[in-house]
Protein backbone atom coordinates (compact mmCIF):
# COMPACT_ATOMS: atom_id res chain seq x y z
CA UNK A 1 0.00 0.00 0.00
CA UNK A 2 1.16 3.72 -0.64
CA UNK A 3 0.89 5.02 2.87
CA UNK A 4 2.60 2.08 3.98
CA UNK A 5 5.57 2.75 1.53
CA UNK A 6 5.31 6.38 1.93
CA UNK A 7 5.55 5.97 5.94
CA UNK A 8 7.88 2.77 6.10
CA UNK A 9 5.45 0.95 8.21
CA UNK A 10 2.87 -1.24 8.41
CA UNK A 11 -1.26 -1.03 8.42
CA UNK A 12 -3.26 -2.53 10.92
CA UNK A 13 -5.32 -4.79 9.13
CA UNK A 14 -8.45 -2.47 10.42
CA UNK A 15 -6.43 0.32 9.06
CA UNK A 16 -5.79 -0.82 6.11
CA UNK A 17 -9.84 -1.40 5.76
CA UNK A 18 -10.52 2.09 6.17
CA UNK A 19 -8.49 3.38 3.60
CA UNK A 20 -9.13 0.43 1.14
CA UNK A 21 -12.91 0.53 1.34
CA UNK A 22 -12.85 4.38 1.48
CA UNK A 23 -15.26 5.61 4.33
CA UNK A 24 -13.17 8.46 4.48
CA UNK A 25 -14.64 9.73 0.80
CA UNK A 26 -17.86 10.64 3.51
CA UNK A 27 -19.10 12.90 6.48
CA UNK A 28 -19.58 11.16 9.69
CA UNK A 29 -22.71 12.34 11.95
CA UNK A 30 -20.17 11.95 15.12
CA UNK A 31 -18.10 14.66 16.80
CA UNK A 32 -15.24 13.63 14.59
CA UNK A 33 -16.46 13.60 11.09
CA UNK A 34 -14.24 14.45 8.86
CA UNK A 35 -11.61 12.62 7.77
CA UNK A 36 -8.48 12.79 6.03
CA UNK A 37 -7.73 11.87 2.38
CA UNK A 38 -5.19 9.69 2.05
CA UNK A 39 -3.41 11.70 -0.67
CA UNK A 40 -3.17 14.43 1.31
CA UNK A 41 -0.96 11.91 3.97
CA UNK A 42 0.68 11.37 1.25
CA UNK A 43 2.04 14.63 0.50
CA UNK A 44 5.42 15.20 1.84
CA UNK A 45 4.17 18.08 4.69
CA UNK A 46 0.49 17.04 5.06
CA UNK A 47 -0.88 20.45 5.87
CA UNK A 48 -3.43 18.64 8.51
CA UNK A 49 0.08 17.87 10.43
CA UNK A 50 0.22 20.45 13.41
CA UNK A 51 4.05 20.14 13.46
CA UNK A 52 5.50 21.25 17.57
CA UNK A 53 1.85 20.80 19.13
CA UNK A 54 1.27 17.20 18.04
CA UNK A 55 3.96 14.97 19.21
CA UNK A 56 6.00 13.43 15.69
CA UNK A 57 4.32 9.88 16.57
CA UNK A 58 1.46 11.30 15.70
CA UNK A 59 -0.92 11.21 12.31
CA UNK A 60 -3.97 12.98 11.61
CA UNK A 61 -7.00 10.76 10.46
CA UNK A 62 -10.47 12.49 11.50
CA UNK A 63 -11.13 15.94 12.16
CA UNK A 64 -14.29 17.85 14.39
CA UNK A 65 -13.83 20.62 12.00
CA UNK A 66 -13.03 22.58 15.15
CA UNK A 67 -8.98 21.77 15.30
CA UNK A 68 -9.04 18.93 17.00
CA UNK A 69 -8.40 15.45 15.47
CA UNK A 70 -8.42 11.90 15.80
CA UNK A 71 -4.47 10.60 15.08
CA UNK A 72 -3.19 7.45 14.75
CA UNK A 73 0.13 6.05 15.86
CA UNK A 74 3.26 4.68 14.92
CA UNK A 75 4.47 2.12 17.43
CA UNK A 76 8.04 0.55 18.22
CA UNK A 77 7.41 -2.12 16.04
CA UNK A 78 6.77 0.04 12.69
CA UNK A 79 3.15 -0.54 13.16
CA UNK A 80 0.54 2.16 12.23
CA UNK A 81 -2.96 1.18 14.55
CA UNK A 82 -3.43 2.84 17.74
CA UNK A 83 -5.41 6.03 17.68
CA UNK A 84 -5.59 9.08 20.09
CA UNK A 85 -7.58 12.23 20.79
CA UNK A 86 -6.00 15.26 20.23
CA UNK A 87 -6.46 18.74 21.68
CA UNK A 88 -5.20 21.09 19.74
CA UNK A 89 -6.03 24.11 22.62
CA UNK A 90 -2.77 22.41 24.73
CA UNK A 91 -1.83 19.59 22.85
CA UNK A 92 -3.33 16.84 24.97
CA UNK A 93 -3.85 13.89 24.27
CA UNK A 94 -5.88 10.41 25.11
CA UNK A 95 -5.72 6.70 23.53
CA UNK A 96 -9.34 6.71 22.01
CA UNK A 97 -9.13 2.94 20.69
CA UNK A 98 -6.52 0.18 19.81
CA UNK A 99 -7.73 1.26 16.22
CA UNK A 100 -9.90 3.81 14.26
CA UNK A 101 -12.70 1.90 14.51
CA UNK A 102 -12.95 1.63 18.05
CA UNK A 103 -12.33 5.44 18.23
CA UNK A 104 -15.25 6.11 16.03
CA UNK A 105 -17.58 3.57 18.52
CA UNK A 106 -16.11 5.73 21.30
CA UNK A 107 -17.00 9.13 19.73
CA UNK A 108 -20.49 7.65 18.95
CA UNK A 109 -20.98 6.77 22.61
CA UNK A 110 -20.45 9.61 24.37
CA UNK A 111 -22.78 11.58 21.34
CA UNK A 112 -26.05 9.14 22.77
CA UNK A 113 -24.97 9.75 26.55
CA UNK A 114 -27.40 11.97 28.18
CA UNK A 115 -24.78 13.40 30.36
CA UNK A 116 -21.96 15.98 28.62
CA UNK A 117 -18.93 14.98 29.10
CA UNK A 118 -16.85 17.11 30.76
CA UNK A 119 -14.26 18.65 28.11
CA UNK A 120 -10.92 20.74 27.90
CA UNK A 121 -12.95 23.62 26.89
CA UNK A 122 -16.32 24.65 26.59
CA UNK A 123 -17.36 24.65 22.72
CA UNK A 124 -17.97 28.11 21.24
CA UNK A 125 -20.58 25.39 18.89
CA UNK A 126 -22.16 22.06 19.01
CA UNK A 127 -19.64 19.54 18.79
CA UNK A 128 -22.21 17.08 17.19
CA UNK A 129 -24.65 19.40 14.45
CA UNK A 130 -25.10 16.40 12.20
CA UNK A 131 -25.86 13.84 14.86
CA UNK A 132 -29.46 13.55 15.00
CA UNK A 133 -29.54 13.32 11.25
CA UNK A 134 -27.07 10.61 10.97
CA UNK A 135 -27.47 7.93 13.77
CA UNK A 136 -26.78 4.23 13.54
CA UNK A 137 -26.75 2.75 9.88
CA UNK A 138 -27.39 6.66 8.77
CA UNK A 139 -24.04 7.30 9.71
CA UNK A 140 -21.27 6.35 7.15
CA UNK A 141 -18.54 6.10 9.39
CA UNK A 142 -20.28 4.74 12.60
CA UNK A 143 -21.94 2.33 10.12
CA UNK A 144 -17.95 0.82 8.65
CA UNK A 145 -16.68 0.76 12.23
CA UNK A 146 -19.51 -1.56 13.65
CA UNK A 147 -18.31 -3.71 10.65
CA UNK A 148 -14.89 -4.12 12.57
CA UNK A 149 -16.47 -5.14 16.70
CA UNK A 150 -18.20 -8.16 17.29
CA UNK A 151 -22.13 -8.48 16.68
CA UNK A 152 -22.75 -7.99 20.88
CA UNK A 153 -20.70 -4.70 20.83
CA UNK A 154 -22.34 -3.69 17.44
CA UNK A 155 -25.99 -4.65 18.86
CA UNK A 156 -25.61 -1.50 21.73
CA UNK A 157 -25.53 0.38 18.74
CA UNK A 158 -29.21 0.37 18.08
CA UNK A 159 -31.76 2.93 19.69
CA UNK A 160 -32.56 0.62 22.15
CA UNK A 161 -29.98 1.65 24.74
CA UNK A 162 -29.05 4.14 26.16
CA UNK A 163 -25.31 6.12 26.37
CA UNK A 164 -24.65 4.86 29.61
CA UNK A 165 -25.49 0.84 28.66
CA UNK A 166 -23.50 1.79 25.74
CA UNK A 167 -20.22 2.71 28.23
CA UNK A 168 -20.61 -0.44 30.03
CA UNK A 169 -20.97 -2.69 26.96
CA UNK A 170 -17.64 -1.11 25.54
CA UNK A 171 -15.65 -1.62 28.56
CA UNK A 172 -17.12 -5.02 29.06
CA UNK A 173 -15.70 -5.93 25.51
CA UNK A 174 -12.73 -4.29 26.47
CA UNK A 175 -13.12 -1.21 23.52
CA UNK A 176 -11.51 1.51 23.93
CA UNK A 177 -11.40 0.95 27.38
CA UNK A 178 -8.41 3.46 28.45
CA UNK A 179 -11.03 5.94 26.99
CA UNK A 180 -13.40 4.41 28.54
CA UNK A 181 -11.95 4.54 32.28
CA UNK A 182 -10.91 7.50 31.94
CA UNK A 183 -14.62 8.89 30.74
CA UNK A 184 -16.05 6.95 33.81
CA UNK A 185 -13.00 8.61 36.17
CA UNK A 186 -13.77 11.95 35.37
CA UNK A 187 -17.72 11.57 35.79
CA UNK A 188 -17.17 10.21 39.02
CA UNK A 189 -15.02 12.46 40.10
CA UNK A 190 -17.15 15.87 38.85
CA UNK A 191 -19.42 17.47 41.30
CA UNK A 192 -20.96 20.94 41.45
CA UNK A 193 -19.80 23.03 38.58
CA UNK A 194 -17.93 25.66 38.51
CA UNK A 195 -21.13 27.77 37.89
CA UNK A 196 -21.80 27.02 41.15
CA UNK A 197 -18.70 27.63 43.19
CA UNK A 198 -17.82 30.92 40.97
CA UNK A 199 -20.21 33.01 42.15
CA UNK A 200 -18.84 32.30 45.82
CA UNK A 201 -15.13 33.47 44.86
CA UNK A 202 -16.80 36.50 43.68
CA UNK A 203 -19.03 37.43 46.61
CA UNK A 204 -16.63 36.78 48.96
CA UNK A 205 -12.74 38.40 48.67
CA UNK A 206 -11.77 36.76 51.37
CA UNK A 207 -10.92 33.52 49.56
CA UNK A 208 -8.34 32.82 47.18
CA UNK A 209 -9.29 32.80 43.71
CA UNK A 210 -6.86 29.58 43.09
CA UNK A 211 -9.63 27.50 45.76
CA UNK A 212 -12.02 27.30 42.83
CA UNK A 213 -9.59 24.74 41.03
CA UNK A 214 -8.81 22.88 44.30
CA UNK A 215 -12.29 22.52 45.45
CA UNK A 216 -13.67 21.20 41.92
CA UNK A 217 -10.51 18.40 42.33
CA UNK A 218 -11.60 17.83 45.76
CA UNK A 219 -14.90 18.39 46.91
CA UNK A 220 -13.56 17.40 50.46
CA UNK A 221 -10.96 20.72 50.86
CA UNK A 222 -14.69 22.43 50.36
CA UNK A 223 -15.32 23.52 54.14
CA UNK A 224 -18.64 22.28 55.45
CA UNK A 225 -20.20 25.60 55.85
CA UNK A 226 -19.92 26.07 52.09
CA UNK A 227 -21.16 22.89 51.48
CA UNK A 228 -24.39 23.24 53.24
CA UNK A 229 -24.51 26.72 51.33
CA UNK A 230 -24.47 25.04 48.28
CA UNK A 231 -26.78 22.15 48.93
CA UNK A 232 -29.24 24.95 50.30
CA UNK A 233 -29.16 27.12 46.93
CA UNK A 234 -28.68 24.40 44.45
CA UNK A 235 -30.77 21.59 46.21
CA UNK A 236 -28.20 19.22 44.83
CA UNK A 237 -26.31 16.79 46.92
CA UNK A 238 -22.48 16.94 45.66
CA UNK A 239 -20.28 13.22 45.60
CA UNK A 240 -17.23 11.93 44.25
CA UNK A 241 -16.47 8.66 44.18
CA UNK A 242 -12.49 8.56 44.51
CA UNK A 243 -12.65 4.76 45.47
CA UNK A 244 -14.34 3.78 41.96
CA UNK A 245 -12.38 6.14 39.89
CA UNK A 246 -9.31 5.26 41.37
CA UNK A 247 -10.11 1.54 39.75
CA UNK A 248 -10.51 3.13 36.95
CA UNK A 249 -7.40 4.79 36.95
CA UNK A 250 -5.25 1.59 38.55
CA UNK A 251 -6.14 -0.51 35.54
CA UNK A 252 -5.09 1.99 32.90
CA UNK A 253 -1.54 2.39 35.02
CA UNK A 254 -1.63 -1.07 34.18
CA UNK A 255 -2.70 -1.15 30.48
CA UNK A 256 -1.19 2.46 28.88
CA UNK A 257 1.68 3.75 31.97
CA UNK A 258 2.81 6.13 29.99
CA UNK A 259 -0.46 8.33 31.01
CA UNK A 260 0.07 10.38 33.81
CA UNK A 261 -3.78 11.23 34.86
CA UNK A 262 -4.04 7.99 35.79
CA UNK A 263 -0.51 7.42 38.23
CA UNK A 264 -2.47 10.99 39.36
CA UNK A 265 -5.60 9.76 40.42
CA UNK A 266 -4.15 6.33 42.14
CA UNK A 267 -2.04 8.55 43.99
CA UNK A 268 -4.40 11.26 45.26
CA UNK A 269 -6.60 8.13 46.19
CA UNK A 270 -4.13 6.11 48.06
CA UNK A 271 -3.12 9.48 49.90
CA UNK A 272 -7.10 9.98 51.28
CA UNK A 273 -7.14 6.45 52.41
CA UNK A 274 -4.04 6.85 54.20
CA UNK A 275 -1.80 5.06 52.18
CA UNK A 276 0.95 7.41 51.66
CA UNK A 277 3.76 4.36 50.73
CA UNK A 278 1.26 3.23 47.67
CA UNK A 279 0.51 6.97 46.75
CA UNK A 280 4.22 8.12 46.45
CA UNK A 281 4.93 5.26 44.14
CA UNK A 282 2.18 6.30 41.82
CA UNK A 283 3.61 9.90 42.00
CA UNK A 284 7.47 8.16 41.37
CA UNK A 285 6.05 6.84 37.88
CA UNK A 286 3.79 9.45 36.95
CA UNK A 287 6.87 12.06 37.65
CA UNK A 288 8.22 10.86 33.89
CA UNK A 289 4.97 11.19 32.26
CA UNK A 290 4.45 13.72 29.89
CA UNK A 291 2.36 16.58 30.99
CA UNK A 292 0.25 16.52 27.89
CA UNK A 293 -1.39 12.85 29.01
CA UNK A 294 -2.45 14.41 32.54
CA UNK A 295 -6.25 15.68 31.55
CA UNK A 296 -5.61 18.20 34.21
CA UNK A 297 -8.03 20.60 33.12
CA UNK A 298 -10.92 17.59 32.64
CA UNK A 299 -9.72 16.50 36.34
CA UNK A 300 -8.79 19.53 37.58
CA UNK A 301 -5.10 18.70 38.63
CA UNK A 302 -3.79 21.92 37.40
CA UNK A 303 -4.09 23.78 41.18
CA UNK A 304 -0.55 22.07 42.48
CA UNK A 305 1.14 23.63 38.46
CA UNK A 306 2.55 27.01 41.16
CA UNK A 307 4.22 24.63 42.76
CA UNK A 308 5.28 22.30 40.31
CA UNK A 309 4.88 21.61 36.74
CA UNK A 310 3.59 18.57 37.37
CA UNK A 311 0.78 17.42 39.96
CA UNK A 312 2.80 14.08 41.09
CA UNK A 313 6.01 15.79 41.35
CA UNK A 314 4.14 19.04 43.30
CA UNK A 315 2.01 16.17 45.63
CA UNK A 316 6.25 13.76 46.23
CA UNK A 317 7.36 17.05 47.01
CA UNK A 318 4.42 17.33 49.69
CA UNK A 319 5.49 14.03 50.99
CA UNK A 320 9.13 14.16 49.90
CA UNK A 321 10.58 17.03 49.39
CA UNK A 322 14.35 15.69 50.20
CA UNK A 323 13.65 12.98 47.48
CA UNK A 324 12.62 16.14 44.91
CA UNK A 325 15.67 18.17 46.04
CA UNK A 326 18.57 15.24 45.45
CA UNK A 327 16.83 15.07 41.80
CA UNK A 328 18.07 17.30 38.91
CA UNK A 329 14.83 16.38 37.19
CA UNK A 330 12.34 16.50 39.80
CA UNK A 331 13.89 20.06 40.34
CA UNK A 332 14.12 21.54 37.06
CA UNK A 333 10.06 20.65 37.03
CA UNK A 334 9.51 22.75 40.31
CA UNK A 335 11.55 25.66 39.15
CA UNK A 336 9.71 28.94 39.89
CA UNK A 337 10.36 30.42 36.62
CA UNK A 338 7.53 28.06 34.37
CA UNK A 339 9.92 28.86 30.88
CA UNK A 340 12.77 28.07 33.26
CA UNK A 341 11.34 24.75 33.95
CA UNK A 342 11.10 23.83 29.54
CA UNK A 343 14.44 25.04 29.61
CA UNK A 344 15.85 22.70 32.63
CA UNK A 345 14.16 19.86 31.42
CA UNK A 346 15.04 19.94 27.89
CA UNK A 347 18.48 20.11 28.57
CA UNK A 348 17.86 16.78 31.18
CA UNK A 349 16.38 14.59 28.65
CA UNK A 350 18.75 16.07 25.55
CA UNK A 351 21.80 15.42 27.43
CA UNK A 352 20.82 11.68 28.62
CA UNK A 353 19.70 11.21 25.04
CA UNK A 354 22.97 11.73 24.26
CA UNK A 355 24.91 9.24 26.46
CA UNK A 356 22.49 7.00 25.17
CA UNK A 357 23.36 7.39 21.95
CA UNK A 358 27.18 7.13 22.59
CA UNK A 359 26.48 4.13 24.70
CA UNK A 360 24.76 2.73 21.37
CA UNK A 361 21.56 2.46 23.14
CA UNK A 362 19.45 4.01 20.28
CA UNK A 363 16.13 2.97 21.49
CA UNK A 364 16.75 4.69 24.92
CA UNK A 365 18.42 7.53 23.06
CA UNK A 366 14.78 8.21 20.88
CA UNK A 367 12.76 8.19 23.82
CA UNK A 368 14.63 10.70 25.66
CA UNK A 369 14.69 12.54 22.70
CA UNK A 370 11.08 12.58 22.16
CA UNK A 371 10.83 13.46 26.02
CA UNK A 372 13.25 16.10 25.56
CA UNK A 373 10.81 18.09 23.15
CA UNK A 374 7.45 16.95 25.08
CA UNK A 375 7.45 16.10 28.45
CA UNK A 376 6.91 19.89 28.94
CA UNK A 377 7.19 21.36 25.54
CA UNK A 378 10.06 23.76 24.70
CA UNK A 379 10.83 26.81 22.90
CA UNK A 380 11.90 28.08 20.44
CA UNK A 381 11.12 26.50 17.26
CA UNK A 382 14.87 26.24 16.71
CA UNK A 383 14.76 23.80 19.41
CA UNK A 384 12.01 21.32 17.99
CA UNK A 385 13.40 21.32 14.64
CA UNK A 386 17.18 20.48 16.36
CA UNK A 387 15.23 17.53 18.24
CA UNK A 388 13.49 16.38 15.17
CA UNK A 389 16.40 15.52 13.02
CA UNK A 390 17.60 13.74 16.66
CA UNK A 391 14.63 12.09 16.83
CA UNK A 392 14.61 10.79 13.46
CA UNK A 393 17.84 10.06 13.46
CA UNK A 394 17.65 7.56 16.51
CA UNK A 395 14.61 6.14 15.51
CA UNK A 396 16.46 5.05 12.18
CA UNK A 397 19.18 3.69 14.23
CA UNK A 398 16.46 1.49 16.02
CA UNK A 399 15.10 0.23 13.58
CA UNK A 400 12.28 2.58 14.69
CA UNK A 401 11.70 3.07 10.45
CA UNK A 402 8.15 3.98 10.77
CA UNK A 403 8.89 6.40 13.79
CA UNK A 404 12.14 8.36 11.89
CA UNK A 405 9.99 8.72 8.78
CA UNK A 406 7.01 10.37 10.51
CA UNK A 407 9.04 12.71 12.54
CA UNK A 408 10.76 14.15 9.24
CA UNK A 409 7.27 14.38 7.69
CA UNK A 410 6.76 16.70 10.89
CA UNK A 411 10.23 18.29 10.48
CA UNK A 412 9.18 19.49 7.12
CA UNK A 413 5.52 20.65 8.34
CA UNK A 414 7.88 22.54 10.82
CA UNK A 415 10.23 24.15 8.40
CA UNK A 416 7.35 24.90 5.41
CA UNK A 417 4.80 26.33 7.79
CA UNK A 418 7.09 28.58 10.08
CA UNK A 419 10.20 28.67 7.90
CA UNK A 420 12.73 27.21 11.15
Amino acid sequence: MLLADRYRCELSPVLADWFDKGPWRESGGGEYREPVSPQSLLEPAPEEIWPVLMCCDLLPLISNAAGDWLCVRIDDNNVMSEVVQWYHGAGDWLPWGDHVAEAILFDAALGQSPKASRRHAIPAEDPRPLAKNARGTNDPLLRWALSHVPAETAALFDRRHAGRQIIEGMLESHIAEVAVRCEMAVSLLTHWPREELRPLLKDDQSLDRSLLTRWSFDLDLVPESIRRRLQQETGMSAVQDWESAAKHAQQVCRLAPELAWAWEISGYAAEKLGDVASAIDAYRCGATCSVFTDQSIRLDTHWTTPESAKFSVARLKHHRPDEVQESRYLRSLCHRDVQQRRVETTAYWSELAQQFSQAKQDREAHRCYVAAAWDLGTEPLSTYASLLSCIAESADASEQFGRAELARTHRRCLRERYGV
